[in-house]
């Protein structure tokens, strides 16, 4: 059976990219949707049961890969979900929201640490 993950995550990159803004060259620039399509594969191929791991696996990407970036942080949610029950037994692929509750990870890394 399939489990789902619900997640928000929120990448912010900190590094040298004044030359976007002081001559115009977006050499630098870690595209938004990069970060995004990166966070996507990284999911299917790194995602666990802990959100933290994730968020540190992300975070060592970016700084090895970027050498413009200096600081990563990482923000993530989980919302839970339920699997509907049907007739008393689980439903295959049906899900519900599991209540307000939300786990959280918020991981900052640096070159240094």
């Amino acid at each position: 059976m399939h489990t789902l993950k619900d997640l928000d995550v929120a990448a912010h990159l900190q590094g040298d990219f004044e030359s976007s803004y002081t001559s115009g060259d977006n050499t630098k620039v870690v595209a938004t949707d990069t970060i995004k399509n990166t966070i996507n594969v990284f999911a299917r191929q790194h995602l666990g049961a802990e959100i933290e791991r994730f968020a540190l696996i992300l975070a060592e990407h970016f700084l090895s890969r970027y050498a413009q970036v200096n600081d990563v942080g990482i923000k993530i949610s989980e919302r839970p979900w339920e699997r509907l029950s049907v007739n008393g037994q689980p439903h295959p692929h049906s899900f519900q929201a599991g209540g307000e509750g939300r786990m959280f990870t918020h991981v900052v890394c640096d070159r240094g640490t």
